[in-house]
């Protein structure tokens, strides 16, 4: 015998789907257990098909609000970590730049060793950058995926995804529909690409200098 509501395979005698938990079977005037008729099969349906979409719903604003969270927390962390990598760069180029403009000439093998520093260090912050970057992008993909499950029509990341890109968005407040589009210097001049950019100067900084010393 199959449960009327899931379709799970019930064992022998069973009062109640151990899947589901819909009743399944009642007892008749004699205490022997019958299966339920089709009429109470039938009203028991739709509160069991109410709850799981209410679970789904809930599960989906929960999952919701947490991909929203993280997503901030790591956004905050890989701002952290690119203004530390600024100041630990400067200051290797700092170091470098007294080595060979000081009155007391240090060994060359010094400041080479500062140049090889400075580049493995640019080398695994663009790896950090790049691993935060994906993360970020999994998480915000995620809480977006997560707007289709709610039962209002929730399209703040959406639309915002569009919006990033350059294309129009129209927004309703208060009856009156607003349009708005990020300028062209807004759309070359990303965050991200610009953090690029900062990485591979200093990488070609350090380059330059080991090759010139």
């Amino acid at each position: 015998m199959e449960c009327p509501n899931c379709g799970d395979l019930l064992h022998e005698g069973a009062r109640y789907c151990s899947k589901c938990g819909t009743r399944v079977r009642e007892h008749d005037a004699s205490g022997e257990q019958v299966p339920l008729s089709s009429e109470t099969r039938a009203s028991s349906r739709p509160v069991q098909s109410v709850n799981s979409t209410q679970n789904r719903l809930e599960n989906a604003r929960v999952g919701y609000r947490a991909a929203l969270g993280i997503w901030k927390a790591q956004t905050r962390l890989a701002s952290s970590r690119f203004n530390a990598m600024i100041v630990v760069n400067s200051i290797v180029l700092g170091a470098i730049s007294l080595a060979i403009g000081g009155d007391r000439l240090l060994p060359v093998f010094f400041t080479r060793g500062l140049s090889l520093v400075g580049i493995v260090a640019s080398l695994v912050w663009l790896h950090a950058h790049r691993r935060a970057s994906q993360y970020n992008n999994y998480f915000l993909w995620s809480a977006r995926e997560l707007e289709t499950y709610l039962a209002d029509p929730v399209v703040t990341i959406s639309r915002g995804a569009t919006f990033s890109e350059g294309n129009e968005v129209v927004l309703t407040i208060d009856g009156e529909k607003k349009r708005l589009r990020l300028s062209w210097f807004a759309r070359i001049a990303k965050t991200e690409s610009f953090s690029y950019f900062a990485i591979a100067a200093f990488l070609l900084l350090y380059i330059a200098l080991l090759l010139r010393l």
